[in-house]
């Protein structure tokens, strides 16, 4: 049973002479938030919280180690709490801090690839899944404060949706990022960039070929990362003008269909009608009946 293999994997890291070090939760989801909150204190809420939020978000295709480290990297709260004592010249996340938490996350962790060429990780359990879920976006019980709370981590699961839709779109590519408050706090100190107020995060381009050219087969690689990706995050941010663009794109439904998506193309088409306005959903009415 999972319980009892969760609490293998903790306790067989205690030795033979250790006492109990914290108490066992007699349920699955208590067992998994404990280790969050033990992983929280071991490498920072900031970057547990933000990690654990982009893979649950992308549970179904999952995300590689450089993904993270990219949109960690695109992650100002992040960064702030890894630079509190000291501000390295790049403004990205040290590759060895993502390894680190990945490591203690293994057991937890299953690895796949999805014809892109990248290893990319999701949950290996579905109880993983919805613990992470309910550890980065609560819904409180109390009726007096549910309402406030709810609407706050909704805002909070569509931002970090929009941080995926920005890293996949390129968005942040080959140009700075201005920082916010707190990451301006800590690379402006004196001793280390006054004045500084953004930075480059040295993120990868996402064309959608990432080799050739989309109109011929030869030598062309596309970027299967950015067409299973992207849209769904553009409509679950609420992105509606930027979503409805991409997926009125010659070059969008070329590369889907050039990647055997097809169906997965009229899958975007109906999630986007349900979700966007009149307006946008007459324009994906047209282009669907086209495509």
């Amino acid at each position: 049973p999972l319980w009892l293999t969760i609490v293998a994997q903790v306790v067989g890291k205690w030795r033979s002479f250790d006492r109990v070090k914290f108490p066992i939760s007699s349920s699955v989801r208590g067992l998994i938030i404990d280790l969050f909150k033990r992983l929280e204190t071991r490498h920072g809420e900031a970057l547990v919280r933000a990690t654990l939020g982009y893979i649950t978000l992308c549970q179904n295709t999952g995300l590689s180690e450089t993904e993270l480290v990219h949109l960690l990297s695109l992650n100002d709260d992040v960064l702030a709490s890894v630079y509190e004592w000291w501000v390295p010249p790049h403004r990205t996340l040290p590759v060895l801090v993502v390894s680190r938490l990945l490591q203690d996350l293994g057991p937890y962790l299953s690895r796949r690839g999805d014809g892109s060429g990248a290893e990319l990780v999701v949950w290996y359990h579905r109880q993983f899944w919805e613990a992470a879920e309910a550890f980065v976006f609560p819904i409180p019980s109390d009726l007096m404060i549910s309402s406030f709370y709810s609407s706050f981590f909704k805002g909070h699961r569509r931002n970090l949706h929009s941080e995926l839709a920005d890293f996949f779109c390129g968005k942040w590519a080959g140009m700075p990022k201005p920082y916010n408050d707190l990451l301006m706090k800590c690379v402006q100190r004196p001793k280390f960039f006054p004045g500084e107020s953004e930075g480059e995060r040295m993120v990868s381009a996402q064309p959608l070929a990432l080799l050739g050219s989309l109109h011929k087969s030869e030598g062309r690689q596309l970027n299967v990362r950015r067409l299973t990706e992207l849209v769904h995050h553009l409509i679950r941010a609420g992105e509606e003008k930027i979503a409805v663009g991409e997926l009125c794109s010659i070059g969008y439904v070329a590369a889907k269909f050039a990647a055997g998506a097809g169906m997965a193309l009229m899958r975007e088409f109906g999630e986007a009608m349900e979700h966007f306005s009149p307006e946008s959903h007459a324009k994906l009415v047209g282009w669907r009946a086209f495509v």
